[in-house]
């Protein structure tokens, strides 16, 4: 069960203590520019909403010290994600929706950055002149594991870089730069690329249709509204939360996911760094549980329903713990 081995009452005003005392200001403009980009765009991981509530969990583990460091970093990257300083916690929060917002919006600080990580990453000739999935670092947000090849085969058009090639690589690069501007780009991507890859769907793709791939899920098509089962997966979170009837902001509700599942839970799960093995993990959650008990052209059952937002409260605990671990190795 999911739902096993409940801390004791005092673990959430821990947990919340931790994080920060309240939320403050909404941030009206910066929700504004991030949705309009978020609109523009066929699929993502986690919404903003669930990258937020994974960034508050992963700074609610850091140190103090870390914490100001952190912040102090961050605050020296894309105004357009500033926050309140009432309310420390949201600096991590909003940088893990920036390598999103991006994707639709052309107007950040890091654009002489973006295009020559982009092209270096996934150089033009490598590229499917057909997909538009060669621009704006798109290929650094997912992996596709080829599921059920029994059939066709795996015959996707794999991109030269991925989501485990991006958080290995940013490991390598953040010590090597040394302005605060450049930090925090790489803090936002890390951030966000974790969280990325505890979605399942954004760690494989099923072949059972043509080989070919279904994009994660993108072209599994559902009635009803999400229309395909990456959208469904996507909004997993928010819709655990809203599901849970918790009250409070963001922060109280990444509280109430380290007391569902706090660290203890996972034992040396927590401390396995390695991306390659969290795209296994999600690939094998992929095939023995997203794509298991749900029908193309059909709607989601009540019992589906539950598994999936069950699951995504603990892989949102598991990719903020580990998270806190790789942002504590990488700021000194």
């Amino acid at each position: 069960m999911l739902r096993e081995c409940l801390p004791s009452p005092t673990t959430y005003n821990s947990a919340k203590n931790r994080i920060v005392q309240t939320e403050a200001m909404r941030f009206a403009r910066t929700l504004t520019l991030a949705a309009l980009a978020l609109t523009s765009i066929p699929a993502f991981a986690w919404d903003a909403t669930g990258h937020r509530i994974v960034g508050i969990i992963a700074y609610s583990q850091l140190s103090p010290e870390k914490q100001t460091k952190l912040n102090e970093i961050l605050k020296q990257g894309d105004s357009n994600f500033a926050v309140n300083n009432d309310a420390p916690a949201l600096w991590l929060a909003q940088a893990t929706v920036f390598p999103d917002f991006i994707k639709g919006n052309q107007e950040t600080i890091y654009e002489k950055e973006i295009s020559y990580y982009n092209d270096w990453a996934y150089p033009l000739d490598k590229r499917d002149p057909k997909s538009n999935e060669g621009v704006r670092m798109k290929v650094w947000h997912y992996i596709n594991r080829p599921l059920f090849t029994e059939t066709h085969g795996d015959h996707i058009q794999h991109a030269t870089f991925d989501a485990v090639k991006a958080i290995n690589f940013i490991n390598t690069q953040y010590p090597k730069e040394t302005t605060p501007r450049m930090q925090a780009f790489w803090i936002a991507f890390s951030s966000h690329i974790v969280g990325d890859l505890h979605q399942p769907l954004h760690c494989a793709a099923s072949c059972a249709e043509d080989g070919k791939g279904d994009a994660g899920g993108n072209f599994f098509k559902l009635s009803g509204d999400p229309k395909n089962l990456h959208a469904l997966w996507d909004n997993a979170i928010t819709a655990a939360v809203s599901r849970e009837g918790w009250r409070g902001g963001q922060i109280e509700k990444a509280a109430k996911i380290i007391e569902l599942h706090p660290p203890s839970q996972f034992t040396n799960q927590i401390d396995d760094l390695n991306p390659d093995n969290w795209a296994d993990e999600g690939a094998e959650l992929a095939k023995s549980f997203v794509y298991e008990g749900i029908i193309q052209n059909t709607f989601e059952s009540t019992e589906y329903k539950e598994r999936r937002m069950n699951l995504a409260l603990k892989q949102a605990a598991l990719s903020g713990y580990r998270l806190a671990k790789i942002l504590d190795k990488l700021i000194q």
